[in-house]
């Protein structure tokens, strides 16, 4: 659904019928705009950018160390009985790989948008390049606020 979305969004002349499907589905998506978590902050762009950006490796890497420590608790919990070694393992394998997919899902289309962000420039009315999520700073190596995002 979210990747319905994020095609919605391209600037092209979609059909009616495409329009109004894809406003439905906009609705059932987490990507509706409405809330902006980076606004609640007073950092600068480069500093929420990179935070939003490692958000889900983060998250992937919380899910991977529970893992880790669930793993060792269900090694000693068998008791060496390998049948429940076997399926204990099976099923946290198959549950970490579903909550890392539901990241990967979750995060996909913004994370596509912020890897995007530093090159996507404006030129503005006195003829300066500036990023467009972020006017204030130029799209010019010698800005170091872009050197550091690129």
């Amino acid at each position: 659904l979210q990747a319905l979305n994020a095609v919605a969004k391209l600037d092209v002349e979609w059909p009616p019928l495409f329009r109004a499907c894809a406003g439905f589905v906009n609705y059932l998506t987490l990507d509706s705009g409405l809330v902006h978590p980076e606004c609640a902050t007073s950092s600068p762009f480069e500093e929420t950018w990179l935070a939003f950006l490692l958000m889900p490796y983060f998250m992937v890497l919380a899910i991977c160390v529970a893992s880790g420590v669930i793993r060792l608790h269900l090694d000693r919990g068998a008791h060496g009985d390998e049948r429940v070694r076997g399926m204990s393992t099976w099923l946290l394998r198959n549950a970490v790989l579903r909550a890392v997919l539901a990241v990967v899902l979750l995060f996909a289309p913004s994370h596509m948008k912020l890897l995007w962000s530093p090159f996507t420039c404006m030129v503005r009315d006195d003829g300066k390049s500036v990023m467009l999520d972020a006017q204030e700073v130029e799209c010019s190596h010698r800005d170091g606020r872009y050197a550091f995002i690129v």
